[in-house]
């Protein structure tokens, strides 16, 4: 069965997709940073895929500035379902109803 695929969908899970593997980079690269020796000349240690500590904090930072904004393009891409949600949320709590 061949659907044609609606391009507003399929940006959405692609920058969903991308949101996802880059906050995991940037997670795995910080526990990585945090795990690493400290002291003197620690930063010019070979951790991993040999680069140092202070490489990895590059590598960190990076993928932080590029997982920051993806999220903001899904922000802006989700808004209305983000404010549909919020709206939801804010009626169950004021309706003793919705909250089953």
């Amino acid at each position: 069965m061949n659907r044609p695929i609606n391009l507003r969908t399929y940006t959405r899970a692609v920058v969903a997709a991308t949101m996802i593997v880059l906050w995991s980079v940037s997670a795995l690269t910080g526990v990585l940073r945090w795990l690493a020796p400290t002291g003197p000349r620690s930063g010019q240690i070979p951790l991993w895929l040999g680069l140092t500590k202070n490489q990895w904090g590059d590598v960190h930072f990076w993928f932080s500035v590029a997982a920051v904004t993806i999220t903001a393009i899904h922000i802006v891409i989700d808004w209305r379902a983000l404010m549909g949600c919020m709206r939801y949320l804010a009626s169950a709590h004021r309706d003793p109803e919705l909250r089953q």
